[in-house]
């Protein structure tokens, strides 16, 4: 397993790579709005297809009844989805 160090170095340089099409200071806010949107993929992929295959039953309700039904369903929250990214940890920098 690589690593983390390596994982580090391999994220920079492709974030060289992509730092080309951007201003050095809008770099950050487009990558790292990407980068977390990302890591939710990865995150929910195991129950990704199951959600969306559950989704149409519950059309008509509002979002946050939808929320509320998939959290239970699922066994998991957004907060729990976020502490696995440590989306708090990125935001208090």
């Amino acid at each position: 397993m690589i690593d983390f160090k390596k994982k580090a170095d391999l994220i920079w340089q492709v974030a060289n790579l992509l730092r080309g099409d951007y201003k050095q200071s809008d770099y950050g806010k487009v990558i790292l709005p990407l980068t977390v949107l990302r890591r939710l993929d990865c995150v929910l992929q195991a129950t990704k297809e199951k959600v969306l295959d559950y989704l149409p039953r519950i059309k008509d309700k509002s979002d946050s009844a939808k929320d509320l039904i998939l959290n239970n369903m699922l066994g998991i929250s957004i907060s729990m989805v976020l502490n696995t990214i440590n989306i708090k940890q990125i935001l208090l920098r």
